[in-house]
């Protein structure tokens, strides 16, 4: 190895440190304000038990199979280009409704935090975090997708 590649390998190396630094900081920030816009929200649906129930009892029924639900995950709604928990009996549902999401075909939607099958009401869902999941996981008891 010559000087020439040493340098270029040196180089290499701080862009590399210099953009993962950089993506590091970014992620720190995003966490930083989630958790900030997320705690209005938890604090409304802690101090309103009906409001708790409503989610759990919608949360404890597919929206696809209407069957009991074993899997709770974050879906992407690109209308609002945010992301809501969902909880559904299985993988493949999941799938479903996000696809459904991406191809905009309003098959299921989401509007005022209400997930909608054909137009009809299937899930209040909550907004994506971690402060969400964690609460909502044990009420349900699903596990995490």
């Amino acid at each position: 190895m010559d000087i020439k590649d040493i340098k270029l390998s040196i180089i290499v190396l701080l862009i590399v440190l210099i953009f993962y630094f950089l993506f590091i900081n970014q992620n720190k920030n995003d966490k930083i304000n989630l958790h900030k816009d997320q705690k209005n929200i938890i604090e409304e649906y802690s101090s309103n038990r009906s409001i708790s129930n409503k989610i759990k009892k919608d949360h404890e029924k597919c929206p696809v199979t209407n069957m009991r639900t074993h899997l709770t995950g974050c879906v992407h709604y690109p209308p609002l280009n945010r992301g809501f928990i969902i909880s559904t009996s299985n993988k493949p549902s999941m799938l479903k409704i996000q696809q459904s999401f991406k191809k905009a075909d309003n098959e299921y939607k989401i509007e005022s935090n209400i997930l909608y099958h054909k137009n009809k009401k299937k899930q209040e869902v909550l907004d994506c975090s971690v402060i969400n999941i964690q609460s909502i996981l044990p009420e349900i008891k699903t596990k995490l997708l």
